[in-house]
């Protein structure tokens, strides 16, 4: 019984030591970054799918707390854009990133926004840029 308790508040105390966001407070975030392509909307989706699950389905550990990251990818041709959502679960759901490629003329737009954990910006803005340009490797983060 001593150890349950013990194991509550230590689970507790991580917990209150990280900064959790709740997933409607991720959905009304506006996105960070935004960039225009030149290639296509799906063909760029395609590759930073690709590289999301190279680089972040392994989980990149950015929390103290027992974690796996998992991808939901999903591409909406009939509304011209595709979503690749990021997000830690296991002890705690958290939102990481959400990459969103929109159609736009011949081209695209990339846009992304990440959530608070410390090393989002590094984890997660920059990699799809380069993955969208077709460079579908992982970075320095991947060590």
């Amino acid at each position: 019984m001593k150890a349950r308790i013990l194991s509550t508040i230590v689970l507790f105390a991580l917990v209150a030591g990280c900064e959790l966001q709740s997933q409607d407070s991720f959905d009304a975030k506006p996105f960070e970054v935004s960039y225009q392509i030149s290639r296509n909307y799906q063909a760029a989706y395609a590759d930073i799918v690709r590289g999301a699950r190279k680089c972040w389905g392994a989980g990149p550990q950015i929390t103290t707390l027992p974690q796996a990251t998992q991808l939901d990818a999903q591409l909406y041709p009939d509304l011209g854009y595709g979503e690749i959502y990021s997000y830690a679960s296991g002890t705690v759901f958290m939102p990481q990133a959400l990459v969103r490629v929109e159609r736009s003329g011949n081209g695209a737009v990339v846009r992304v926004k990440t959530g608070p954990q410390g090393g989002a910006q590094t984890l997660f803005r920059g990699p799809p840029q380069n993955w969208a340009n077709g460079v579908v490797e992982c970075g320095s983060f991947r060590g």
